[in-house]
């Protein structure tokens, strides 16, 4: 319990890195805690450090495979270092663990989108990002990341264009 206090202080005080060592120190003495997990997958991905992300997750995957979250961090992580096939695989695992929380829902379907464009599976990623509108309509993120690979790939370009211009609307002076 000390070793989360204190890291919960350092996370609050903006030392990330130290605040995963603490979180570490009190995983290694109790692996149950399920939120400490959450605290330092979270503070894998704000260190950028996609090795320890992926390798933390996988952990916490098979403490808590009922638990969604862990596999979200998976396959962003395995995304980041392009092994697409095991995020594939990671995604469609963890999805069916998803119960009622739309949010959460599309960004697996999010992730599956980015992937398959990645592939160049262009039927499966247009089909991953509709299901992630359907269930998060102002996801700005996804509407402008579809937009720009439809325009990449020159097709629905007026749909390019309006999702384009709704996630301007929505996430107004962002350069992306």
């Amino acid at each position: 319990k000390t070793y989360s206090i204190q890291g919960d202080f350092l996370n609050r005080d903006g030392k990330n890195a130290e605040a995963r060592d603490a979180f570490r120190k009190a995983i290694a003495l109790d692996k149950s805690r399920y939120p400490i997990w959450q605290q330092l997958l979270v503070l894998d991905e704000s260190l950028a450090d996609f090795e320890s992300m992926e390798t933390d997750s996988r952990q916490a995957m098979e403490l808590f495979p009922s638990e969604p979250l862990p596999y979200i961090f998976n396959a962003s992580a395995n995304y980041q270092k392009k092994n697409y096939k095991q995020t594939i695989e990671v995604v469609n695992s963890g999805k069916d663990y998803v119960a009622g929380d739309k949010k959460m829902l599309a960004q697996f379907y999010s992730i599956l989108g980015d992937c398959y464009n990645a592939t160049k599976e262009y039927k499966f990623s247009d089909d991953n990002y509709e299901k992630t509108l359907n269930l998060d309509p102002e996801n700005a993120n996804v509407m402008n990341n579809w937009s720009y690979y439809l325009s990449l790939r020159n097709e629905k370009l007026d749909k390019a264009e309006k999702m384009g211009l709704k996630a301007n609307q929505l996430v107004k002076d962002n350069s992306s």
